[in-house]
């Protein structure tokens, strides 16, 4: 496979269907194009990738996905993961909040925050780790006003975890 090749069938699954609908041979694929990645970094990979992910797991290959972004700096993932966590589909944003966890940046603070105010439990949690992860002063506020409406008792464990993982690094 070469990168352009990988790159077109990126370009082709803007989202991958959902895991009920995604055959065999299109999640194989898939996981070639993520290995060619992984051997052979590329930036325009980046923003595909992010917005690739369909309903669902993947079967286990979306969690995988965070190993082609490891070569790549903040500067060159975080505004990707910006406009990822703010996109139309819950699972590209679920996803992007998982990989954020690996780039702690202050400007990734405010679309983690507006997950922690949606509708999606794993979304809400995987925010709270990539949150707690960011040095910044706003998020210990941040992780409090979300600790205070939270109704899930998953995620108020989590929040609360992440403030006292915060107090004593």
């Amino acid at each position: 496979m070469d990168t352009e090749t990988a790159l077109s069938f990126l370009r082709s699954n803007q989202p991958l269907p959902p895991d009920d609908e995604l055959t065999e041979e299109l999640i194989t694929q898939y996981d070639e194009v993520r290995k060619h990645f992984i051997q052979s970094p590329d930036p325009r990979s980046i923003p595909l990738f992010l917005n690739s992910f369909g309903l669902g797991s993947g079967f286990g290959i979306y969690q995988l996905v965070e190993d082609v972004m490891t070569p790549f700096s903040e500067d060159e993932v975080v505004p990707h993961l910006v406009s990822a966590l703010e996109h139309g589909s819950s699972s590209v944003r679920y996803w992007s909040a998982q990989i954020a966890a690996n780039f702690p940046n202050d400007g990734l603070i405010d679309p983690l925050q507006n997950l922690l105010i949606g509708d999606d439990e794993d979304a809400r949690a995987a925010a709270v780790t990539a949150l707690e992860r960011i040095p910044s002063s706003r998020v210990d506020e941040i992780l409090q006003q979300a600790l205070n409406r939270e109704k899930s008792e998953e995620v108020r464990d989590l929040i609360i975890e992440a403030i006292e993982d915060r107090k004593n690094p």
